[in-house]
C-alpha cells in the first residue's frame, strides 16, 4: 500500500467517526429515553407501555437482574456506546440512565 492509499483510508475512517459522533450528539434526552423504552418493551413485552416513565426504575417495571443487563446492553449498542455496565449502577431510575447515556455520548465513549 502506498502512502496515498494509507492517507485516503485514514481520512475515510476519520470522516466516518466524525459523522457518527455528530449523529450521536444530535440525539437529545427524549430520544435516548425512547431507545431505552423500546428496549424495555422488547425484553419485557407484557408491560403496559404507559408504565414506562422516567421516574420508574427497571426494577419497578419488573425487570430482574438479567433483564436489566439485557436492556442496558441493547441500549448501549443502539446508541453506539461502549463502557462498563457498572458505571450505570448509580442510576436510580430511567432518568438517571438517560442522563448517564447522554453524558457518555457527549464525552465520546464510542
Amino acid at each position: 500500500m502506498d502512502i496515498a492509499q494509507c492517507l485516503c483510508q485514514r481520512a475515510e475512517a476519520y470522516a466516518a467517526t466524525r459523522d457518527r459522533t455528530a449523529d450521536q450528539k444530535l440525539m437529545n434526552k427524549e430520544q435516548i429515553f425512547e431507545v431505552i423504552k423500546k428496549n424495555v418493551l422488547e425484553i419485557l413485552p407484557d408491560i403496559d407501555p404507559t408504565r414506562i416513565v422516567v421516574e420508574s426504575s427497571l426494577r419497578d417495571l419488573g425487570a430482574n437482574s438479567i433483564d436489566r443487563a439485557d436492556i442496558l446492553i441493547q441500549s448501549q449498542e443502539e446508541l453506539k456506546l461502549k463502557f462498563p455496565l457498572h458505571e450505570m449502577g448509580a442510576a436510580r431510575n430511567l432518568q438517571g440512565l438517560v442522563d448517564i447515556f447522554s453524558a457518555k455520548m457527549n464525552h465520546g465513549h464510542l
